[in-house]
C-alpha cells in the first residue's frame, strides 16, 4: 500500500491580507504627506538651503517664494544627514549615500549583505508596520544596509561586521515622527 503524503497549506482569510495592506498603505499614504515645516526640523533654514543646492532633500520647493513642507521621509532623512554631519562624515560621503539610497536604491538595491533590499521608504513602513527597531548601517566606502530588531542578530555573524562602518539607530526619529504625524 502507498503511503500519501498531504502537504498542510494554512489558508490566509482574504480580510487579513486586505486589512494589512490598507494599513501598510495608510501608512504609507501618511509619511509621504508633506505636513511638516522648517520649524519641525532641528536644522536652520540656511543649512536645509545649502542641503537643498547639494542635492540632498528629497523633493523640490515648488515656488522659491513659498514656505517648504517636507513629508515624515525627507523629516527621517534630513535628521540622518545631521547625525552623519554629527559624526564628521563629509558632504561628499552624505551626497554619495543620497544617491545609493534613494536613486539606485529606489525601488530595492543590493545593500553591502549582498541581498536585494527594500527602498528607504518601504524600510521605514515596514518598521513603523511591525514595530520593529530599525537600524541603518553605513560602511566607510559608502555602501550601507538596514537591519531591524529581528534581523540585528544576523549582523553579528556577518562577515562584513568588522568591517569600519556607522550603526545609526532610527527607532526614535521615527516615532517621533509617527507621532507627530497621528496628532496632526
Amino acid at each position: 500500500m502507498q503511503k500519501y503524503k498531504f502537504n498542510i497549506i494554512k489558508i490566509i482569510p482574504v480580510r487579513i491580507i486586505l486589512d494589512k495592506f490598507m494599513n501598510i498603505n495608510e501608512i504609507r499614504t501618511n509619511i509621504l504627506r508633506p505636513i511638516f515645516s522648517a520649524n519641525d526640523i532641528d536644522l536652520t533654514y540656511r543649512t536645509i538651503n545649502h542641503y537643498e543646492k547639494k542635492g540632498l532633500l528629497l523633493s523640490e520647493r515648488g515656488d522659491s517664494r513659498s514656505w517648504r513642507h517636507f513629508s515624515a521621509i525627507e523629516v527621517i532623512w534630513l535628521n540622518l544627514i545631521a547625525s552623519l554631519r554629527e559624526m564628521g562624515m563629509p558632504l561628499v560621503k552624505v551626497v554619495d549615500l543620497y544617491s545609493k539610497l534613494f536613486i539606485e536604491g529606489k525601488y530595492g538595491s543590493i545593500d553591502k549583505a549582498s541581498f536585494i533590499i527594500k527602498s528607504f521608504e518601504d524600510e521605514i513602513i515596514e518598521s513603523i508596520f511591525y514595530k520593529k527597531d530599525l537600524y541603518i548601517l553605513i560602511f566607510f566606502d559608502g555602501s550601507y544596509t538596514f537591519h531591524d530588531s529581528s534581523t540585528l542578530s544576523q549582523w553579528h555573524k556577518g562577515v562584513y561586521k568588522n568591517e569600519p562602518h556607522i550603526n545609526i539607530p532610527l527607532k526614535n526619529i521615527i516615532q517621533n515622527i509617527y507621532k507627530k504625524i497621528q496628532d496632526h
